[in-house]
């Protein structure tokens, strides 16, 4: 699924939120430049995060704390065939926004019981 705007809805699981600003986030210029997607696990992802050894994506979520159950539906952001985001918790390093450049800072907000889509 493509990322487009400010927010991105996946129907009855979240809300992908996509704030532009200056230096944090992903680099804007990648949303023009290459094919930005949003994927769900499949197994076996790894992330670099900056000035960090690259780790499998699961134990990362664990490290986070995101809760088992909402780890096969949190959103991966994808640029191309590389893992470049995990909203709400880290980009990978080569897609981060430098100081001084564009960049879209993204968050997730799982659906709970009760929302409205």
């Amino acid at each position: 699924m493509p990322v487009r705007g400010a927010e991105t809805v996946v129907p009855g699981i979240g809300r992908l939120l996509a704030r532009q600003n200056e230096g944090a986030g992903l680099a804007r210029r990648l949303f023009d430049d290459a094919a930005v997607s949003l994927r769900f696990r499949r197994g076996g992802e790894s992330l670099r995060l900056p000035r960090r050894p690259t780790k499998s994506l699961k134990h990362l979520m664990q490290e986070w704390g995101i809760p088992p159950w909402e780890r096969p539906v949190w959103p991966l952001v994808f640029v191309g065939e590389d893992l470049a985001a995990v909203p709400g918790f880290g980009y990978a390093e080569g897609y981060m926004a430098q100081p001084g450049e564009q960049a879209v800072d993204l968050s997730w907000r799982p659906i709970s019981e009760g929302d409205e889509q």
